[in-house]
């Protein structure tokens, strides 16, 4: 007879199911940071920032900077990755770096807050 073990982790082919039966068996699963969790850039953005300039076709639009006093446009986003920089110095990232610097929250508050904390499946 051939002995299995359920040690090595939730196998993801299992579905809910499968989930619900290895936190039964094991206790809680192992919780962490899931990118694909993450909220649409274009929409956390928008939300985030006034004065939004029209999007150009890479993605890339301007607003004054949520970090510094701006009576000009230096800061830049980019609505489709994500990713956004201060050509005034204050700092460049991504979305969770965004989030962390905004709010000054750690990592893992970032991401919570974000809704990208979950169990790895």
């Amino acid at each position: 007879m051939i002995k299995r073990s359920f040690t090595a982790g939730h196998d993801p082919r299992m579905g809910d199911a499968g989930l619900r039966f290895y936190q039964q068996m094991f206790g809680k699963w192992r919780e962490g940071f899931r990118r694909d969790l993450l909220p649409d850039p274009g929409v956390y953005y928008t939300r985030e920032l006034n004065k939004l300039s029209r999007p150009k076709t890479d993605g890339w639009t301007s607003s004054p900077c949520p970090f510094h006093e701006d009576t000009r446009p230096s800061f830049a986003v980019n609505l489709q990755s994500g990713a956004w920089c201060c050509f005034a110095g204050c700092g460049r990232g991504d979305l969770v770096d965004f989030q962390k610097k905004r709010y000054g929250q750690d990592f893992k508050e970032a991401v919570q807050a974000l809704g990208a904390w979950g169990p790895l499946l």
